[in-house]
């Protein structure tokens, strides 16, 4: 089982923190105190060596101006006096050697593999001063290299070169590592008793608590209390259990005599709820046998309309005499009235074709630029009567689809008949078709229309054939947007007045646009217009008939 922090006593966590932080900040102490200590003898180490060496630079002035090898030489002995320094070296201007010495007590060995021009130091004979050597110094792992110009009356006559042990400081180092990890350790030790001694104050109260709990939790034993030994953090906590308790107990005496009452509203409830599916299922079978009346009377209508529209058509073409003035007025109104009748008649029937799921899809390859050029022509007489400009752009779109044309173009003409119906003279309408998928669909449907979206998800179509027509029209209310795609709904009453209508029309292209496993949505502003758009799944004949084969309920809602 793999081992967890969280997992262990309490008497041991308490342990584990207070050993873990005085280890952390006894090594950032240790740490600290080396460090600067290590800098500050670096730094005293430099500048005697810097002190020595200036004297010796002072010194050999003299002999470098005369040429006096032996008195350098004499000179650079006086370094006997530290017997850290393992070899000095004095040059020339032109950086030949001209006087050395070497500390025979002391065995060097030359390292290897650092540049010559990333640090101060070389590593051949010493007979000629490196071009890139410039004044000062470096520290190596277990040595010092030092280099200063030799100065007279402001003019460079040479240059001195020294190399100092770092034994002393390595030893001064180890030896303070050795005495720190002995504090280190006696610390800990310090650390560890102390701290399992103290971890009870904290611990116990806990663990009495805890076996208290597990007691109440065995036994339903609830009117026992914890005892309280202090009033810190913890002596809270064993308050707020003891009052737990308290009320625990209080509910647990309550919750006899409420058993007996939920069991007799359980009853009820369960009663209540077969009452609602009974309810439920009548309902739904009101609504079809509503939708199967509807359907039955709409054919049992449209036969005496027929007639009632033939014989007004036959009495206006003046087949059977002349008519008056008065006459042909009413015979237009029949007339007119009849046909108003008749297409109110239509659409019941083909909505109530597709809520019992009668009406099914007759699929073709269609081309849909051509149906939206049709469909405009069909409002054109009515659009000019009123002067409103007509305009049809097509994008990069399939040039054919598989859909049902009929269908499609019923949607359409319902949409251009409303934007015809609701834009003032001398307005404009705008239809577009595009293609678009369904990142768009996300990004772009209303969030009002998004419950839509879930049931075209699940067919994972990618790409949809998006179409919508844009009107300069009244507008619709924001809070109406939703309500107009029902049955019999328009905005309000007044636009029912002024402006004729059913309300069958947007409800019924809905239903048509979702047997074709599409969305339909709008976007208006009141006085400024409405845009209502719809999509279709662009699929293959084969992906088409098996989807229709799926689903032969047509999206009824």
């Amino acid at each position: 089982m793999k081992w967890s922090f969280g997992d262990i006593s309490i008497k041991r966590k308490l342990i584990v923190i207070i050993m873990l932080t005085s280890t952390i900040v006894l090594l950032m102490a240790s740490t600290f105190y080396i460090t600067n200590d290590l800098l500050t003898r670096r730094k005293t180490m430099v500048k005697k060596i810097s002190t020595m060496t200036r004297v010796i630079a002072e010194n050999s002035t003299a002999a470098l101006t005369f040429n006096d090898e032996k008195t350098a030489a004499e000179i650079l002995r006086a370094f006997n006096a530290d017997p850290y320094i393992i070899s000095a070296y004095i040059y020339k201007k032109d950086g030949s050697l001209f006087a050395g010495y070497m500390n025979e007590k002391i065995k060097w060995v030359n390292p290897s593999g650092r540049p010559l021009d990333h640090e101060h130091s070389y590593w051949d004979d010493h007979k000629k001063l490196p071009e890139s050597i410039t004044e000062g110094y470096t520290f190596w792992k277990d040595h010092l290299d030092l280099f200063q110009n030799i100065v007279l009356d402001g003019e460079i006559v040479g240059s001195i070169y020294i190399q100092y042990d770092l034994k002393e400081l390595d030893a001064h180092i180890n030896r303070y590592f050795t005495i720190g990890l002995v504090v280190l350790v006696i610390s800990l030790v310090a650390a560890y008793i102390l701290s399992s001694k103290l971890q009870r104050v904290i611990s116990d109260p806990i663990l009495e608590l805890a076996r208290t709990m597990k007691m109440v939790s065995h036994e339903k034993n609830y009117s026992v209390r914890v005892k309280k030994h202090r009033s810190d953090e913890i002596g809270i906590l064993i308050d707020g259990f003891n009052e737990m308790l308290k009320q625990i107990h209080i509910r647990d005496e309550e919750l006899g005599n409420l058993v007996e009452q939920v069991e007799l509203r359980t009853v009820k409830l369960q009663q209540a709820t077969e009452r609602a599916y009974i309810m439920a299922q009548q309902t739904e079978e009101a609504n079809l046998a509503k939708s199967i009346f509807l359907a039955n009377m709409s054919h049992e209508l449209r036969t005496p309309l027929n007639g009632i529209i033939g014989f007004s058509e036959v009495l206006i073409d003046k087949h059977y005499g002349e008519l008056n003035e008065k006459q042909e007025e009413y015979l237009n109104d029949i007339l007119s009235s009849g046909k108003h009748l008749l297409s109110l008649v239509q659409d019941i029937l083909d909505l109530s074709k597709v809520e019992t799921g009668k009406m099914e899809l007759e699929l073709s390859r269609i081309n849909i630029g051509e149906l939206l050029r049709g469909s405009l022509s069909m409002i054109k007489e009515s659009a000019m009567k009123h002067g409103i400009r007509l305009k049809v752009d097509v994008k990069d779109i399939p040039e054919t689809m598989i859909a049902d044309e009929r269908k499609i173009k019923q949607i359409v003409f319902n949409l251009l008949s409303n934007a015809v119906k609701f834009t003032d003279d001398g307005g404009s309408i705008h239809i577009t078709a595009d293609v678009v998928d369904v990142q768009w669909l996300r990004e772009n449907v209303p969030p009002i229309f998004r419950e839509e979206m879930v049931e075209i998800m699940e067919d994972s179509h990618t790409s949809y054939l998006k179409v919508s027509v844009t009107d300069t029209g009244i507008g619709i209310k924001h809070e109406s947007l939703r309500k107009i795609f029902d049955p019999f709904q328009q905005e309000d009453d007044s636009i029912s007045r002024k402006y004729k209508g059913t309300g069958l029309g947007l409800s019924l292209s809905k239903k048509l646009v979702e047997l074709h496993k599409g969305i339909i949505w709008v976007e208006s502003e009141t006085g400024k217009g409405s845009t209502f758009s719809f999509v279709l799944p662009l699929v293959e004949e084969t992906e088409a008939i098996m989807s229709l084969m799926k689903d032969k309920r047509s999206f009824v809602r």
